[in-house]
């Protein structure tokens, strides 16, 4: 049969309904459909775990030395390419407030890159008080707030948050003050979101001189000591979705062709040949896979787009489209297993059984 003529009588086949395609789309839809939603949750909740675990503190390691941290070397931390931020701070002498005269307000003194680390962009050239959320709502302040202090008054420049959820203790009520990172501190922090654990003596670096003395910590170990992205991806209980798509959507379209086995059985009887009826059922299997994918993927997308963000959006939708190419390949093999399972001889057969 000449390719356009095929072309044509498949068409001919859809629009007619005699392939059942609803049947096909609605039943390869429910299958991409459920597997695409199911994986896209189990991506989207290592995103949320890693989001968690960055914002706990956990990928902040700590280099402790008194006196024998640089703070120009810390901060110059903050320039490697796997570090999302580095800062250097030391104790001062307590702060008093007029507004809490009996209360000595623990006060630290920190380089502009650990202002940042801590209170986001923006902060490091600030000139003021930087509080704790909790000081700073015992003391009703918000940012342009002027408090007076037993030194003269100070504008609150930034508040940053800092709960009680297992990190290190001692800046979840306190202020601090950018000072010039040419001093020697106490110790450098450097956020390192990576599962490389090579990389956590990274704060050692910043060290004067050898210190034996010297700990290294990390910030919050209450949710583990690394966090592996990637494993976590590969581990997920959806991580098979795509071969459960490949033989959803075999069975699905195999069951359709079954539903037409005296059709097929009767073409081949007339003298109809197999590669004709294989080549129009993979063009009618394509007519109704091509657009039940695509609604899959569709609401898959709008499912993602909606929900808060969580991270990159086309890396959490990446597994969706491996489902949905599973899924096509699936409609395929079982358009064609559905058509060459079926012989001449048994047109008898499947006529007694319809009934």
């Amino acid at each position: 049969m000449h390719p356009h003529d095929l072309f044509g009588e498949a068409v001919r086949e859809v629009r007619s309904r005699n392939g059942r395609p609803f049947i096909g789309f609605f039943g390869l839809l429910l299958v991409l459909g459920t597997l695409v939603a199911a994986d896209l949750s189990d991506v989207r909740g290592v995103f949320e775990s890693y989001n968690k675990f960055v914002a706990s503190g956990a990928t902040t390691m700590t280099a402790t030395s008194i006196g024998a941290v640089s703070g120009s070397e810390c901060d110059r931390l903050s320039q490697a390419g796997v570090v999302a931020g580095a800062g250097a701070i030391r104790t001062g002498k307590p702060l008093r407030l007029r507004a809490l005269p009996d209360v000595q307000v623990p006060f630290f003194e920190v380089t502009p890159g650990f202002a940042e680390l801590l209170a986001g962009r923006n902060t490091a050239q600030s000139a003021g008080l930087i509080l704790s959320k909790e000081l700073a709502e015992d003391l009703s302040a918000r940012i342009g707030t002027t408090l007076v202090t037993q030194t003269g008054a100070a504008e609150v420049a930034a508040i940053f948050s800092y709960p009680d959820d297992g990190r290190a203790a001692g800046l979840g009520w306190a202020a601090l003050s950018i000072t010039p990172p040419t001093r020697p501190y106490d110790q450098c922090w450097v956020d390192i979101p990576s599962s490389d654990d090579h990389l956590t003596s990274l704060p050692m670096a910043s060290l004067a001189g050898a210190d034996s003395d010297a700990t290294l910590a990390q910030l919050n170990s209450s949710l583990g000591s690394t966090f592996d992205f990637v494993q976590r991806i590969e581990d997920r209980p959806t991580r098979l979705a795509p071969l459960a798509a490949f033989l959803g959507s075999l069975i699905v379209v195999a069951a359709m062709n079954g539903l037409r086995r005296i059709e097929i059985a009767s073409a081949l009887h007339v003298g109809v040949t197999r590669r004709t009826l294989a080549s129009r059922s993979v063009i009618e299997c394509m007519a109704v896979a091509v657009p039940a994918c695509l609604t899959a993927l569709a609401a898959g997308w709008c499912f993602v787009a909606l929900q808060p963000d969580v991270g990159d959006t086309v890396l959490q939708f990446l597994p969706a489209w491996r489902i949905a190419g599973a899924g096509l390949v699936g409609a395929l093999v079982g358009s064609l297993i559905g058509v060459l399972h079926i012989r001449e001889r048994d047109l008898y057969r499947h006529y007694k059984s319809r009934s």
